[in-house]
């Protein structure tokens, strides 16, 4: 998994509700698996937390349709060694904008499966 960008205060067709706003992250995964996988396989999913302990699911928590594009494919499966880039959108609060970071795996510290990336 590589950041290759991420942006606060994203504006899009409908405006967040308020006290939050929209948060995308642009990111690229390869399978470096010997077999098919799929994103949405990984422990966890693919999800946000501030420093305020509120947490953000890349699902049910995401942007107005239809988001920042192109959105990255967490579903469909993909073949060893193949590479997806794309876009994650988060609905956040206003002041985790300049400590969100990307988790997947628990989300505690002491767990040894999660793996964090600074998006700030």
């Amino acid at each position: 998994m590589r950041v290759n960008s991420a942006n606060a205060d994203v504006q899009l067709g409908t405006p967040p509700p308020a006290g939050t706003e929209y948060f995308d992250a642009n990111l690229t995964a390869t399978n470096t698996g010997s077999e098919l996988s799929n994103l949405s396989l990984v422990w966890g999913g693919l999800n946000a937390a501030g420093s305020h302990a509120r947490y953000h699911t890349d699902d049910g928590q995401g942007c107005s349709y239809p988001g920042p594009q192109p959105p990255l494919d967490t579903s469909d499966p993909f073949e060893p060694g193949e590479t997806r880039t794309g876009y994650l959108c988060w609905t956040i609060a206003t002041d985790d904008a300049s400590s969100l970071e990307l988790f997947f795996g628990s989300g505690t510290l002491d767990f040894p499966r999660t793996t964090w990336f600074a998006l700030h």
